[in-house]
């Protein structure tokens, strides 16, 4: 499938911005906004596009060229005069084969174009309007379904009337996406006056339709204007929002999470996670070690199995330390690359994008909380365990229990057998270090607990009270067993 990109507006309502910048190229991230759709396009093998272009149309061609950087190939549609963007798809119908995918350049999203293909073409459609639940407060268009997804009427710019008397949930909104047959250019007639989504409200009404209604998972954002374009650059700059625009990593991963007593996080986490994993690698498998817990965590580890691909669950027969589930991760991962964080839905899973950016060149990447959002008694006993690595066994990591983690394989079978049963990241880490393996640090976000209890926090009120003496012993006794281990590995 080829694909049209309709980037030829004036940006009128992102004045000053784009005095000096057509829409699409307005920064977030310090790409531009366009990029990112270009990138989405090669992910999911579109590697023939058209771009319309007027207004600043140099700034466009100039920074993309013929797309060679990015593996697509690019044609230029230069219009000497702003016209409708009906007229300007009327004058790329050569370009187009049997069918085409149609987006507006100020859109900035990740969605799975794979999927939405599929979907158009299971549906045997016409025409697939992308669309998501309205927010009454920014109302572009109003598609009306029926019960199979097949839309009834789509309407552009809805009056207030219209969009009020349709039940909320039969409310949608376009986005500016479409895949449409070729058929449907050709009813356009040459010098159309209209833009492309009051043709499609016109061809709706004719042609065989259908909604594709985007997943939650996927992100959308129109530019539009100064306050959606800011928010977007907000969320995205933050690390809250990440978008999986590139292509798949060649490099196959084992993706592990230790999990006790999170019955309330593990479906969850494990949506997230696998999600993740099939959008942006070509090889990969998921394990959930799951130790005996007083809850339902080793039943819904089973259930994750059977759910997802590609899926593990590893059940303890008795209760174990977190550095024996560690170990059975360590051990069960078979992939070139290993990486595990918690189960406790504290990690944005997106950021391991920034650490494969980095593990070409290292040979461990490892993260650090930069505001730890856990309760004080927690962030007490990380410091004090921090602290005792860099003084007692020398190990100068930010934050050795931040379970955010990623190596080469090759590093976990030149350094096990792990022994430690509580202390498995410091284990690594000190084995690591002796070993003088490239170790790249970087920042991550760090959430606040949603659900469940971390052990760490008592219940008890007042800090000394607070303060457990069988933690403080056991972080004695691991110091000393970490500085042998040590001496072992640099002898």
């Amino acid at each position: 499938m080829k694909a049209i990109i309709l980037a030829a507006g004036l940006g009128e309502r992102m004045r000053p911005l784009t005095n000096n910048l057509p829409k699409p190229m307005l920064p977030i991230d310090e790409k531009p906004v366009l990029e990112y759709t270009i990138k989405l396009m090669k992910k999911h093998n579109i590697t023939e596009l058209a771009i319309t272009t007027f207004y600043l149309k140099e700034k466009i061609q100039n920074y993309f060229r013929n797309g060679s950087d990015y593996g697509v190939n690019i044609k230029y549609l230069e219009e000497d005069h702003l016209i409708p963007s009906g007229q300007a798809v009327k004058q790329l119908e050569e370009f187009v084969d049997d069918e085409v995918l149609i987006m507006f350049g100020d859109n900035l999203t990740d969605i799975d174009i794979t999927k939405l293909m599929q979907f158009h073409k299971s549906n045997k459609s016409d025409i697939t309007i992308v669309t998501y639940a309205v927010n009454p407060g920014h109302i572009t268009s109003l598609v009306r379904l029926d019960k199979k997804g097949k839309v009834k009427s789509f309407i552009e710019k809805p009056s207030e009337k219209e969009y009020n008397g349709t039940p909320i949930n039969k409310r949608m909104s376009g986005i500016g996406i479409y895949i449409i047959k070729k058929k449907i250019l050709k009813e356009i007639p040459k010098n159309s006056d209209k833009d492309f989504s009051d043709l499609i409200e016109q061809a709706s009404k004719k042609y065989k339709t259908y909604a594709y209604i985007l997943p939650q998972s996927d992100y959308f954002k129109e530019i539009g204007n100064m306050q959606r374009y800011l928010d977007a650059k907000k969320e995205i700059e933050s690390g809250n929002v990440i978008l999986n625009v590139n292509e798949k990593y060649n490099q196959s991963i084992s993706f592990f999470i230790p999990a006790y007593n999170e019955e309330e996080n593990l479906r969850e986490v494990s949506e997230e996670i696998t999600s993740f994993l099939k959008n942006n690698f070509k090889d990969y498998e998921y394990i959930i070690v799951a130790n005996k817990s007083k809850d339902e965590t080793q039943k819904i580890a089973k259930e994750m199995e059977r759910k997802y691909e590609n899926t593990r669950a590893i059940l303890q027969k008795d209760f174990v330390g977190y550095g024996t589930q560690l170990k059975t991760g360590w051990e069960a991962a078979s992939k070139e690359l290993v990486f595990y964080t918690d189960s406790d839905r504290q990690f944005n899973v997106q950021e391991l994008h920034e650490f494969m950016k980095h593990i070409k060149n290292h040979d461990i990447v490892i993260g650090y909380r930069k505001k730890r959002k856990d309760p004080f008694m927690r962030i007490f006993y990380s410091w004090l365990y921090n602290q005792s690595l860099r003084y007692t066994v020398g190990i100068k990591c930010k934050d050795a229990d931040c379970a955010f983690k990623l190596c080469h394989k090759k590093v976990i079978d030149n350094i096990k057998p792990f022994s430690l049963d509580r202390g498995g990241d410091a284990e690594f880490l000190v084995k690591s270090f002796a070993k003088k393996y490239r170790i790249k640090q970087l920042p991550v976000t760090h959430r606040p607990r949603i659900a469940g209890v971390s052990e760490a926090e008592s219940n008890s009120k007042g800090f000394f009270v607070r303060i457990k003496p069988e933690i403080i012993k056991a972080l004695i006794k691991e110091t000393a067993v970490l500085r042998n281990i040590r001496s072992k590995f640099t002898s």
